[in-house]
């Protein structure tokens, strides 16, 4: 564009089936390694309010087929900041909507990811969300989070209302000159934007259970050292497993990268990185909000309860408590060890759940229940008589 266009005002835009975000690629934030720059409904680090600078180019994506992108005089507006020529701020602009900013950092790298909140949006991924995008540069951070339906976003809209507890997974990484980056980094909470006073944050470690409270300016750190990491070829894959120090309370995590392709140049010994770098993170944290201010009904813990009554003909309950949103299975073995039906086979919500078993079609006897969820395991014993 020859003006600078305001991306918000919509009256002046027709975007059918097309993303609300648009995205920007800053090449001189983070000391010039560059960086993402996301936009959309007010939320994001786009500066000024979505407004796109004069010969700025930018990113939009559709979300479905035939669309259509256009924008009339009415957008033109004054004040944007052209990103390229200047470092812009990583700072959230205010927003209208419940928001909660998340920003990973380590030297001179940083990258925010976003969790809002508004009446139109869906639990999976929807028109007002940000996709995570695979930067320019080999030398970076990042940070996102999961949606339901399996989508990494950079801005997650989620539901206003919500009557229990929902659960974020949270991906971390980060690479310099195509190499995973090792050392401390640090996990913080930039922003907390019209977060109603009832609402409970938290962020846990899946891995231990341990959890850290979460407020506007609270952080933690994050630690990879390089000799936790495994050797690795050119095909190779590596793995990272961290673990808990709680004298410093140090919050590990693990991930799983592709090794970087190595080329030999015409001049032998002279080793180039592919730009191009694939991976993938394996989130070990999840952000979690509670409504009504408390997490009192969530257990510490996995546990499988006894089954009551019993004994019992031919229903009973089957009761287990899960600390965080994770899959469950539930198994009945006879004394034989074989395996009779599966009564569960499903995700759960953190909490404690109780189902039904009905042995109707069984004979009487003693039957083992057994649990998977996770690395959890447990079993329970149960009799049934007729």
């Amino acid at each position: 564009f020859v003006d600078d266009i305001d991306w918000d005002a919509n009256a002046a835009w027709t975007k059918t089936n097309m993303m609300d975000a648009i995205y920007v690629w800053d090449p001189s934030a983070n000391s010039g390694a560059g960086t993402y720059r996301e936009w959309a409904n007010s939320v994001g680090d786009v500066q000024l309010s979505g407004i796109i600078a004069e010969g700025q180019s930018f990113w939009v994506k559709a979300s479905s087929a035939s669309p259509v992108l256009e924008v009339t005089k009415d957008a033109i507006t004054t004040g944007a900041n052209f990103q390229g020529k200047e470092i812009g701020s990583d700072e959230i602009t205010e927003a209208t909507n419940p928001t909660i900013q998340l920003v990973i950092s380590k030297g001179q790298y940083q990258k925010s990811a976003y969790v809002t909140f508004d009446e139109h949006s869906l639990r999976g991924t929807d028109k007002s969300d940000a996709y995570f995008l695979q930067p320019l540069s080999d030398s970076y951070v990042t940070i996102h989070t999961l949606s339901t339906d399996n989508h990494n976003l950079t801005i997650n809209s989620l539901p206003r209302r919500f009557n229990t507890p929902i659960e974020i997974p949270v991906y971390i990484g980060g690479f310099e000159q195509g190499y995973s980056l090792d050392g401390i980094y640090e996990l913080s909470v930039g922003d907390m934007t019209q977060i109603p006073a009832s609402w409970a944050v938290e962020m846990i470690d899946k891995s231990t259970n341990e959890k850290v409270m979460w407020k506007a300016g609270g952080d933690a750190d994050l630690s990879i050292a390089s000799n936790d990491l495994l050797s690795v070829n050119d095909t190779d894959t590596l793995n990272y497993v961290s673990k808990l120090d709680p004298n410093r309370q140090v919050y590990g995590f693990d991930f799983k990268y592709d090794a970087p392709v190595v080329l030999e140049t015409p001049m032998p010994g002279d080793p180039i990185i592919l730009q191009s770098i694939q991976g993938t993170t394996q989130s070990k944290f999840v952000l979690r909000i509670s409504p009504n201010g408390e997490f009192s009904e969530i257990p510490e813990e996995f546990e499988l309860f006894q089954n009551y009554p019993n004994p019992f003909n031919p229903t009973t309950n089957i009761q287990f408590g899960l600390p965080i949103q994770d899959h469950v299975r539930i198994d009945i073995f006879d004394v034989l060890g074989r395996r009779v039906t599966t009564d569960v086979n499903d995700t759960f919500n953190a909490g404690t759940h109780s189902v039904q078993f009905n042995a109707s079609s069984m004979a009487s006897g003693v039957y083992v229940i057994y649990m998977q969820s996770g690395q959890f395991r447990q079993t329970r014993k149960m009799t049934l008589l007729k």
